[in-house]
């Protein structure tokens, strides 16, 4: 059994102890770490392609992720990394990942397990030059990851300081503190769980390190409600019994400050099952289809369905996916898959494809109404399908929890340049789909004054267009106006910098004054968080029956 280490510094270690030679490369190791870290359970060879070999023409590609896979087959052993389809899977049978072990944690109510793998940042100290997509992927599993183990130590802090085990609430609060350790709300929380347990010397301690550290590292001070804090500790003006402020797991009813309860969250901002688990909630058939963020095809076991070795198959079950209930006609598949054919053997084509759908699923999955084509969903379930849904219905949380990424990311179909386009439109609407259900999740949390809320949702839209100076802006400001004025500008300064490096412009005027204003401690003005009006969704019009 080999262990794949991620969290903090990467290693891998067999049997006998940690490897060396080729095996551990940079080349290596990046491989490992895209199937260790993948949130799905395969990763398309185009996919691992264009991360790792962006530059490079297809053909090459290809051949050096074949030598790489060679070298990692001799070291590992050939089953260690095994194909499924056109895509590789790290077999967990012979090599433990603990990115892997923290997320099946979480999912399984481990907390305290996750947080135990959760040695650092994912890939501390590992650079890729000259993969650019490959570090960028790197940096947001990086914070997805960070944010995730920073909600299981605020779920831990909340559950034990519930339970009045104040102390061990502190060090839970110190243990988020180490993940961000320019957060304000974190070390208040820390100064009055330990005023609470009466070490008031202790908390003026945390307190002047936090300070020396902000001062040191960013060049700034502590903002005032911090300071005023510390000063009425210093002089014995804070209550022993003054209540924490804590996060919570998923932002449900704790203290404020004054002492008061604050509201919980909406039921429908509540997290859907997390993004890797698998499951698509509500589903109805027995395989499950996902094309958002790759492509996967289960059956009703669980068990992944080999459909990427015909990849037209897959292409055609991902037209239907995305048209729904309204289907596609024959014609519109066949111009997308084959439109440099002729019409005899297109025909054909088109056959043999819904042949092998059938093989794979049962006739009954693909449904027949005159020329138009459909997935039934009594047999298919769709992760397209359920964004849609969920947004019709106002469930917004649900919508953007399901959204795992880019239609078919990774997914390419050679000498199809009419389906590389539909794919790139469709991409582009239903990221902006998911843009706009998480700017209206962030508003409302801004409106309640829920502004840790709106920071993650802003993070997520961020995600998504990163080049978004708004969506930036929207979450320095979140951050700031809920105590994390230390990451608010490290933030704002990291987008002025990717626009100054990447694009060669210079952020908007309005950008830069909000950033001087968190610089000078200043709140920005409620009318800054006016949120819109809730769209009015248009109902699709309703389908033909099959043909019986």
């Amino acid at each position: 059994m080999f262990t794949l280490r991620l969290l903090g510094g990467p290693s891998l270690a067999g049997p006998s102890g940690p490897l060396s030679g080729r095996a551990v490369q940079r080349r290596q190791m990046a491989l490992l770490a895209l199937l260790g870290g993948s949130r799905t359970s395969t990763v398309s060879r185009d996919k691992a392609v264009a991360l790792l070999w962006p530059e490079s023409p297809s053909k090459q590609a290809r051949s050096s992720l074949s030598d790489t896979l060679h070298v990692l087959h001799k070291a590992l052993g050939v089953d260690a990394i095994r194909p499924v389809g056109d895509g590789l899977e790290l077999n967990p049978e012979m090599v433990g990942c603990d990115v892997r072990e923290f997320r099946s944690a979480l999912r399984s109510g481990r907390p305290e397990e996750a947080l135990t793998l959760y040695q650092g940042p994912f890939l501390e100290g590992f650079h890729f030059p000259g993969a650019v997509e490959f570090e960028y992927w790197a940096d947001m599993e990086r914070h997805e990851l960070r944010r995730e183990a920073r909600r299981a130590a605020d779920e831990l802090a909340a559950r034990t300081e519930a339970a009045g085990d104040l102390a061990r609430a502190a060090a839970w609060v110190r243990k988020a503190l180490a993940m961000e350790p320019h957060d304000e709300v974190a070390i208040r929380e820390i100064m009055r769980l330990l005023v609470s347990v009466g070490d008031r010397a202790a908390a003026v301690e945390a307190y002047e390190a936090f300070a020396r550290n902000l001062r040191t590292n960013l060049e700034l001070d502590p903002s005032p409600e911090t300071v005023e804090l510390a000063r009425a500790i210093r002089e014995g003006d804070a209550h022993p019994c003054l209540p924490t402020r804590l996060r919570g797991p998923e932002g449900g009813t704790l203290q404020s400050e004054a002492g008061r309860e604050e509201p919980q969250h909406d039921p429908r901002e509540r997290s859907a099952p997390p993004p890797d688990s698998g499951r698509i909630s509500g589903e109805a058939g027995g395989f499950r289809l996902r094309v958002l963020g790759g492509f996967a095809l289960n059956g009703p076991a669980g068990v992944e369905t080999p459909l990427l070795t015909q990849s037209r198959a897959a292409a055609a079950l991902a037209v239907m996916a995305v048209r729904g209930d309204l289907g596609c006609t024959r014609h519109q598949l066949s111009d997308l898959l084959w439109p440099e054919k002729e019409e005899a053997r297109v025909r054909q084509h088109l056959r043999d494809t819904l042949r092998t759908i059938h093989d794979a699923l049962g006739p009954p999955a693909v449904l027949s109404v005159g020329d138009i084509l459909r997935l039934d969903p009594a047999v298919v379930s769709t992760d397209v399908q359920q964004f849609a849904q969920a947004l019709g219905g106002g469930r917004l949380a649900e919508a953007v929890a399901v959204y795992r990424g880019p239609l078919l990311d990774g997914f390419r179909l050679g000498e199809a340049p009419v389906f590389e386009r539909w794919v790139a439109d469709e991409r582009v609407r239903l990221s902006r789909e998911c843009q706009e259900a998480l700017k209206r999740l962030a508003k409302r949390a801004e409106h309640e004054g829920r502004w840790d809320g709106a920071a993650e949702w802003w993070a997520r839209a961020v995600g998504l267009d990163p080049y978004n100076s708004r969506f930036v802006m929207r979450r320095m400001v979140a951050l700031a106006r809920g105590g994390d004025r230390a990451n608010a500008i490290l933030e704002g300064e990291a987008h002025c910098q990717r626009l100054k490096s990447e694009l060669g412009i210079e952020p908007y005027a309005s950008f830069l004054e909000e950033l001087q204003r968190i610089y000078r401690a200043e709140v920005a003005p409620a009318a800054f968080f006016t949120p819109l009006p809730m769209p009015t969704v248009r109902k699709l019009e309703s389908p033909p029956e099959p043909d019986q």
